[in-house]
């Protein structure tokens, strides 16, 4: 559905996006290097926290949206580029629309430590010295070119949102993670 909305070209760009925030994310941890860092005696190790399921992972829509499933190409497409496992359940996708229009797209992986994957892709931004905006249970990251992509947990699901206009994402990330 989504890739009929936004067109061949329009697909692309929001696939190659994922797969840039993975790659780019990826060699931000290891500072460009195949193997990650050494830990150092300073580091900590979080216990995790077991996380509590929702009804609706997404949340409700904003006023005049819809949550629609994309293809299962296209969702097949985003979890290969993102690098995603999906040991923990199977990874959804969203795309928000209004009148037929998408504004952008959803990403839910599941997980028994969501929180992890969203402080594992947090702290590589912190530490590659992106400046970070915090939302209400979120956080926005920018990526190269002028775009950015909110991640924030959700019952037991990282939630990654993405859209061509970057102003699009804090609107759409008020809506999925003020319940």
């Amino acid at each position: 559905m989504l890739d009929r909305h936004l067109g061949p070209k329009a697909l692309l760009v929001v696939v190659v996006f994922a797969f840039v925030l993975a790659w780019g994310l990826s060699r931000l941890i290891t500072g460009g290097k195949d193997d990650p860092p050494a830990s150092t005696s300073t580091d900590v190790t979080a216990t995790a926290t077991p996380c509590v399921k929702v009804a609706d992972p997404f949340g409700a829509p904003p006023d005049t949206f819809t949550y629609e499933k994309v293809s299962e190409k296209t969702r097949a497409s985003t979890v290969k580029a993102l690098n995603l496992d999906e040991a923990g359940g199977k990874v959804e996708m969203r795309a928000a629309q209004r009148t037929g229009l998408t504004l952008g797209t959803l990403v839910r992986v599941p997980s028994d430590d969501p929180g992890a994957y969203e402080t594992q892709l947090v702290d590589t931004a912190k530490r590659g010295g992106a400046p970070i905006q915090q939302g209400k249970g979120y956080s926005v990251l920018p990526l190269q070119g002028g775009s950015v992509v909110a991640v924030g947990v959700r019952g037991c699901s990282t939630i990654l949102i993405s859209a061509q206009d970057p102003k699009a994402v804090p609107f759409l990330a008020d809506a999925v993670f003020a319940g």
